[in-house]
């Protein structure tokens, strides 16, 4: 990998193409992507994983072609709030007595409210995931957005509706 490949993280898909920025001794690459990060690659761990684009793979539009492609974005677009409770969207929140959860993608994905389902049904818990705050484990993102790419919108209960329950 050199400066100006194109590159894919077969891990992490949601961040799009990448160009490579500058490679350095120590075996780490940084990049900037197409969901306008710029990232720190380790070679050694994410190597296997990321695997050559050719330019004519990115669309003629995107921002990786442009002249300035090594400028930041000149401002990040802020992160969604949640139009009843005003917490993040790409949070996880937890209604009174803990039995509905907001997964954080569905949340982004509807845009103005956190998505609520019920708690641990629709997540699941596991071990690994175990902490002093949270001693089941539960996972972050609801069972069909941890197992889908491009999961399907889904209607689930909203924020506001939760609070106009008493949940």
């Amino acid at each position: 990998m050199q400066e100006e490949d194109f590159v894919q993280h077969l891990g992490q898909l949601t961040w799009g193409f990448g160009r490579v920025l500058v490679c350095v001794g120590d075996g780490k690459c940084r990049a900037i992507f197409t969901d306008g990060e710029t990232r720190t690659l380790d070679l050694k761990t994410a190597g296997a994983r990321l695997v050559p684009v050719a330019r004519s793979e990115i669309v003629a539009d995107s921002p990786l072609l442009r002249a300035d492609w090594r400028s930041p974005r000149k401002t990040a677009a802020p992160k969604g709030l949640c139009a009843h409770c005003q917490k993040p969207l790409n949070r996880a929140r937890y209604a009174a007595g803990r039995d509905w959860k907001s997964c954080p993608r569905c949340s982004t994905t509807h845009g103005s409210e956190h998505v609520f389902w019920p708690y641990p049904v629709e997540f699941g818990e596991i071990d690994a995931r175990v902490t002093g705050k949270s001693p089941s484990g539960p996972q972050s993102h609801c069972n069909v957005c941890r197992r889908e790419l491009n999961p399907p919108s889904r209607a689930g209960t909203l924020c506001s509706e939760l609070a106009s329950k008493g949940s």
